[in-house]
């Protein structure tokens, strides 16, 4: 067994069972406090870390490997819609164990439960958009990170924000990597709404209340014709049995980027579970370990 097998193995034994590791602790209050992750097959530290958009507060939690006094490769993690940065959490655990520094937020507005700035009825993927960016930006800027080796992530609408965002910043990124993205919501957008007079000032969209914004701010906006702009290499990991963003939207996406990868995950539905969310994480290391960079 070589070095990388045995340190996927070790990981994928401390993650067997998602959430029974450590958990993103509460807010401190201060963004120097950290809270210690300690586990058999590693030390990584967890850091509140908040950003801004312009006059916007963006919450973040940055996982640090070891005791957080390095300069690490770098992933950036958007979660799914109406969701937090708790959904991704047990990923940013998985790259931090392998070496990977990973910063977790929540989007503007991104769901009920975010400690963001920010309400439902003001988001849209094209301000999570902007929050993306504007969290690259300053994510650049911190001690912490290894600038040649930066990759960005998205899961869900998510991942089409990441999708989008790494179309305009490709500069700055080694690769990208993509979880079931809801590629599908401009589509989906149309299908309800021919024009923007159309859509009420409040939506229902999957039980969740969304604004106008939410459907006029992509209502034009051709994914497939935008993305393929990104030309370093992409990950793409997507359920087989996906009832709400089909299959069949990622292969499409690989036709698109010049360089791509997908993974389907076997019986998986949308979102990653148990095995599945191990087995996403575990081939994601591989991915980010095959692109780094020597300073």
């Amino acid at each position: 067994m070589n070095r990388a097998t045995a340190s996927l193995v070790a990981l994928a034994l401390a993650f067997g069972v998602p959430g029974c590791g450590n958990k993103p602790q509460a807010d401190s209050g201060t963004p120097e406090a950290a809270t210690k992750s300690e586990q058999s097959t590693g030390t990584y530290v967890i850091n509140e870390l908040r950003l801004k958009r312009k006059d916007l507060s963006i919450f973040g939690q940055v996982y640090l490997p070891g005791d957080g006094a390095g300069i690490y490769p770098t992933v950036i993690i958007g979660h799914e819609y109406g969701a937090d940065h708790n959904s991704v959490a047990q990923y940013a655990g998985i790259f931090a164990k392998a070496g990977f520094a990973a910063y977790i937020f929540d989007f503007c507005g991104g769901g009920s439960t975010s400690r963001s700035d920010g309400t439902l009825l003001e988001m849209s993927v094209m301000t999570e958009v902007a929050d993306m960016k504007a969290v690259l930006d300053q994510i650049l800027a911190q001690s912490f990170v290894d600038r040649k080796n930066v990759f960005l992530m998205g899961a869900s609408q998510g991942g089409l924000v990441a999708a989008l965002t790494a179309a305009e910043r490709a500069a700055d990124l080694k690769a990208l990597i993509l979880y079931y993205p809801a590629l599908v919501i401009p589509d989906n957008a149309r299908v309800r709404f021919s024009s923007v007079q159309e859509i009420p000032e409040r939506n229902d969209n999957l039980g969740i209340i969304v604004g106008r914004p939410y459907f006029a701010d992509v209502l034009n906006l051709q994914v497939y014709d935008t993305i393929g702009a990104f030309t370093k290499d992409v990950l793409i990991i997507h359920g087989d049995s996906d009832r709400l963003v089909p299959l069949a939207e990622s292969e499409r996406a690989i036709e698109v980027y010049p360089s791509a990868t997908l993974i389907p995950i076997d019986g998986s539905d949308h979102v990653f579970h148990g095995k599945h969310a191990v087995q996403a994480g575990l081939k994601t290391v591989e991915f980010l370990q095959a692109h780094l960079s020597l300073r």
